[in-house]
């Protein structure tokens, strides 16, 4: 991979900088569902560019949160790391999404950050536009973003909720470190954790793939294998595509800090591998 120290030494003087930097802002409010009331006391937000072009536009992610979180759970096409703290009941909040332009005036689309009863089930969502953003006041200036918002639904297949919180918090951009295309994505240390970790459960290697994946990133089709049985996991796969198809999906190779995101483009459409950097190897997340 071509001048692959660079890439390396940006992710790590990055990561360094994210670790001794606080982004927290202050959020003064509570969240109430499922019986239970949440004070929220910290604000983060990022500004998201959507330079892997995974989802429809550029987004303002704001979370109003309970305890501190690494502001890096926001980073990225998708928030799963975030998910999966509250999942945990590691954090309770709210997620904020808006357009970076027209802010509330774009509509607002969220989620809640509190663990469903059934774990199986998403985390609540939602959206709403015009009059019904809940926002009574919303501000980017100088850096910062600020507003005031109030909000309640009444679920039925899903768990009411209702919040009330003022907040301000300095706005990070989520900056690519690197992005490698062509032949230097094909030959870059991420695309090539992700082929050996296809090429395991192909092979029906779990303990080998398991290795090569974090214990998130695993979690799911050991869940799976749990259900289904290893057999069933590898008949599955039969469909996935094979090491030279994958290569011929790949469309970019995007490094934000040590996190990685390789796009993929198929007759299906795009799709999306995240992996993360452990030491000197990559593993997927």
């Amino acid at each position: 991979m071509r001048n692959i120290i660079f890439p390396f030494f940006v992710a790590a003087l990055l990561s360094a900088s994210l670790a001794s930097v606080s982004h927290a802002g202050e959020a003064k409010g509570k969240m109430s569902t499922q019986g239970k009331t949440v004070e929220l006391k910290y604000a983060y937000a990022l500004a998201y560019n959507n330079e892997e072009g995974f989802i429809e536009k550029p987004v303002l992610r704001i979370a109003l949160t309970d305890r501190e979180i690494p502001i890096e759970t926001l980073s990225g096409p998708m928030t799963d790391d975030l998910d999966t703290l509250a999942r945990k009941g590691k954090v309770a909040g709210i997620l904020i999404k808006l357009d970076p332009v027209k802010l509330s005036k774009g509509g607002v689309q969220g989620t809640i950050l509190y663990p469903p009863n059934d774990p199986r089930k998403s985390l609540p969502f939602f959206s709403a536009a015009g009059n019904d953003t809940g926002f009574e006041k919303i501000e980017l200036a100088g850096g910062n973003v600020k507003g005031s918002v109030t909000y309640a639904f009444k679920g039925e297949d899903l768990p009411s909720f209702d919040f009330d919180v003022t907040f301000t918090a300095p706005v990070v951009k989520d900056k690519v470190t690197a992005k490698l295309t062509g032949a230097q994505a094909l030959n870059s240390p991420q695309l090539k954790a992700l082929l050996a970790y296809q090429t395991a459960i192909k092979k029906g290697d779990f303990d080998a793939a398991r290795k090569l994946a974090t214990t998130d990133g695993f979690s799911q089709l050991d869940a799976y294998i749990a259900q289904a049985g290893k057999a069933a996991v590898m008949e599955m796969m039969k469909s996935e595509p094979s090491a030279e198809e994958l290569k011929r999906q790949v469309r970019g190779v995007f490094l934000r800090g040590t996190s990685a995101y390789i796009v993929l483009k198929g007759a299906a459409g795009k799709s999306l591998e995240k992996l993360v950097q452990s030491g000197k190897d990559w593993k997927i997340d």
